[in-house]
């Protein structure tokens, strides 16, 4: 039984009772759906008003939320071609740009040279 203000618990269907969802976390649509008898639910959606029976049809990892988590999670530890070479290039580039703008400062002993050099060569220092 899931009341008014609940987050539902599992995929499932409803069996008893009627209510309006808020399923704003798995399809993004900013309006309820309206849910009653035989319609389908989802974990982590959450039940505006009434109060509905539900009939598990899945719990935990494979909901359909749960499924959504592990996409994104797996989205987010994975890195594109582009950006290995970009981190790669980076581990070398900033040590160099530190170094360059060490050395105008010692060449040219004006420190604002040196500032500008390290201010272009790396504007998020």
């Amino acid at each position: 039984m899931v009341k008014s203000g609940s987050t539902i618990p599992v995929d499932g269907v409803v069996v008893q009772g009627s209510s309006y969802v808020n399923e704003a976390s798995i399809t993004g649509e900013s309006k309820p759906a309206h849910k009653k008898v035989l319609s389908k639910v989802f974990a982590g959606t959450i039940v505006n008003d009434g109060t509905i029976v539900v009939q598990v049809i899945k719990i935990g990892d494979e909901t359909v939320f749960g499924k959504l988590i592990e996409l994104i999670e797996d989205a987010q530890d994975s890195q594109t071609k582009e950006q290995r070479f970009v981190d790669k290039f980076a581990r070398y580039y900033t040590p160099v740009i530190l170094v360059l703008g060490i050395i105008v400062a010692l060449w040219t002993k004006n420190m604002e040279t040196a500032i500008t050099v390290l201010v272009l060569g790396c504007p998020e220092l």
